[in-house]
């Protein structure tokens, strides 16, 4: 009978501790988040584990429909666009723009640009390294995405239509935004300044560009034991080197848990508990650096919950 307790004790100290740890993660998620400046799809901030929520019931009631209904995962494809940029923005001529779009879905979504229905050239946008067999693709892969478009010095052939392109294998949306570009007010002193502030631009480039990250995973959720892939493209002139630090603050190398694809992607194998938490990303080249950190939380299966 005292065994009996014990046991009972013991499941119930699991559970709270299991309560507890989820407790903290969604206080963790609240503190990193931090909703960039854009279109948002409300008024008021939502945070990432809110969204999470809403679609992992959204997909469970699609497949309530399905006779070979499954526990284990989601796999009903789904792709939103959670922020884009103002329909139409006025930018100042050699000012430096930036423009942000945020999508969410399952499987990871990518994303790319274009300037009036031309691609812009980012770099490498492919979703997964589909030459390496060892890699399993996520269960679950209930992700958010964002990619920023870095203009810079600003010109008059600049002002176009651009577009936010968010797609997976299964679906595709896009936002548009019509950026304009106005002269500078400036006095004859102003304008002689600000030509050579354009020539040293234009300079620079010439020389070289510094490492931009362009497209990263922001958060994701993803079944324990599966693989997992977050996402981390960077540009630059000469091509940016990517690193990754885990959430111990560890520098992560290739090894049978980690691999360091060449678009700069981090795989992590066999998805634990242990693995959740902070993952940053770091590009470098010699004109520069840049940095982004991610979140990521492993789940259990319903079946498993």
């Amino acid at each position: 009978m005292k065994k009996s307790n014990n046991n009972y004790s013991l499941g119930l100290f699991s559970s709270l501790i299991n309560r507890l740890v989820i407790a903290l993660m969604v206080c963790v998620i609240l503190i990193n988040y931090k909703p960039s400046e854009g279109r948002p799809r409300s008024n008021s901030a939502k945070n990432t584990f809110e969204l999470f929520g809403r679609e992992t019931r959204f997909s469970k009631e699609l497949n309530l429909d399905k006779s070979t209904k499954s526990n284990k995962s989601y796999r009903n494809p789904y792709l939103r666009l959670r922020e884009v940029p103002e329909s139409e923005i006025t930018a100042t001529e050699t000012s430096t723009h930036i423009l942000q779009c945020e999508a969410g879905g399952t499987p990871t979504p990518t994303i790319h640009w274009l300037k009036n229905g031309n691609k812009i050239d980012q770099g490498d946008t492919g979703s997964y390294d589909d030459d390496d067999d060892n890699i399993k693709k996520g269960e679950l892969s209930l992700s958010m995405t964002r990619s920023r478009l870095f203009l810079d010095c600003v010109h008059p052939k600049d002002e176009a239509i651009y577009t936010c392109v968010a797609s997976s294998p299964a679906n595709r949306v896009s936002a548009e935004t019509h950026l304009k570009v106005i002269p500078n007010l400036r006095t004859s002193n102003d304008l002689i300044n600000e030509d050579n502030n354009i020539a040293k631009c234009l300079t620079k480039k010439s020389y070289g560009s510094p490492a931009r990250i362009h497209m990263w995973t922001h958060n994701i959720l993803e079944l324990i034991g599966s693989d997992v892939q977050l996402l981390c493209r960077a540009s630059g002139t000469p091509t940016p080197t990517i690193s990754w630090v885990g959430p111990e603050d560890n520098t992560l190398t290739n090894s049978e848990k980690y691999k360091i694809l060449e678009n700069g992607d981090l795989v992590i194998r066999d998805l634990s508990w242990d693995d959740m938490g902070n993952y940053m990303c770091v590009a470098d080249n010699q004109h520069g650096s840049d940095r982004t950190t991610l979140f990521l939380y492993p789940t259990l299966p319903e079946d498993r919950k």
